[in-house]
């Protein structure tokens, strides 16, 4: 998928691609460490997805707070962050995106959380 390479270039300088999985339909995730803040990343991809806009939908909704829950127990605290969610009308895909400022007891750091669905079934 064209934007999901396209995002992996925006980030290539400042980050760290820690897991990327795709199955036999094309749908997948991404996840990426970030050496910049939460703000210069949302920067980055609204930039990006301007190229993308003529035939599409982009959502941003910013996070003030907000815990990652793990098996009942509270992990990682959410200290600022967005979720985006874009959708493509012509190629009736979507991604759902997530880029958190995140700390643990041990440290602070930025990830940037991508799914997408190829031929989602919400076009149907």
């Amino acid at each position: 998928m064209k934007i999901i390479r396209d995002i992996i270039e925006v980030f290539r300088d400042t980050s760290e691609i820690t897991k990327i999985h795709k199955d036999r339909y094309g749908n997948g995730s991404i996840f990426i460490k970030l050496y910049i803040d939460v703000d210069e990343a949302l920067d980055r991809l609204t930039t990006l997805f301007k190229k993308y806009m003529d035939n599409s939908e982009l959502i941003i909704a910013k996070i003030s707070s907000g815990e990652f829950i793990d098996m009942g127990y509270k992990t990682i605290d959410i200290l600022d962050g967005y979720i985006m969610e874009y959708y493509d009308y012509t190629g009736k895909s979507h991604l759902y995106i997530r880029i958190y400022s995140l700390r643990d007891d041990r440290m602070g750091w930025t990830s940037l959380y991508i799914d997408w669905s190829i031929d989602s079934p919400w076009w149907r």
